[in-house]
């Protein structure tokens, strides 16, 4: 199976239609993975993770086989944004917390402070249940992915700003707090990262 990133989805689209893609586009068409899935495609993938009702700084670089989570605000939990705590089932994970009925890795959610970096073995590891970044049999795999991050990061034009937006709203009650509608920086409005075309390693 080959890796895909959402920035590919729409150049594929457009030659599926037919249509010439445009150099704005970070991504490469994936169309000929839909006759033969099992062709190399992408070596990596990213993501990151920031303000969406709640502080947040997060970077990933997943592999075919590994993952690498780099999470600089460790001291916050990681529970999903406004509309996900207000949820009946928010409400009943809350109710199971009380009960000591939470299974691991329900209760990740609610885990602070939380590891700053996290490393997974995908294959044999599908939850990423377990925090393989310490052992060193993959410290070179470990050391590959962090590079590999690092270097997205500098071509894409990522940040790490010293004040973020904050919390608007309580992340286990939802209620507003004194934080709302008060922003902070933005991750990479100090480069520009929103007119960077680079795609980042491949």
């Amino acid at each position: 199976q080959g890796l895909i990133s959402s920035i590919d989805i729409a150049p594929t689209l457009l030659e599926v239609a037919g249509a010439q893609t445009v150099p704005e586009f970070q991504g490469r068409s994936f169309a000929a993975l839909l006759d033969s899935p099992a062709n190399h495609f992408r070596r990596y993938v990213f993501a990151e993770h920031n303000w969406h009702d709640y502080e947040a700084y997060e970077r990933m670089v997943r592999s075919s086989q590994y993952l690498y989570i780099l999470n600089d605000r460790p001291e916050l939990t990681n529970g999903g944004p406004l509309d996900a705590v207000n949820s009946p089932s928010f409400a009943d994970l809350l109710e199971a917390r009380e009960q000591g009925e939470l299974t691991p890795l329900q209760q990740d959610i609610f885990l602070a402070s939380r590891p700053v970096e996290e490393f997974y073995d995908c294959t044999a590891d599908p939850n990423q249940a377990t925090n393989l970044i310490a052992d060193p049999q993959y410290a070179a795999i470990i050391s590959e992915l962090k590079n590999t991050l690092k270097q997205w990061q500098e071509e894409t034009g990522d940040t790490r700003p010293a004040v973020l937006t904050h919390d608007w709203y309580g992340r286990e009650t939802g209620v507003v707090l004194s934080e709302k509608n008060k922003r902070g920086e933005m991750p990479g409005t100090a480069r520009d990262a929103d007119t960077v075309q680079a795609p980042g390693p491949f």
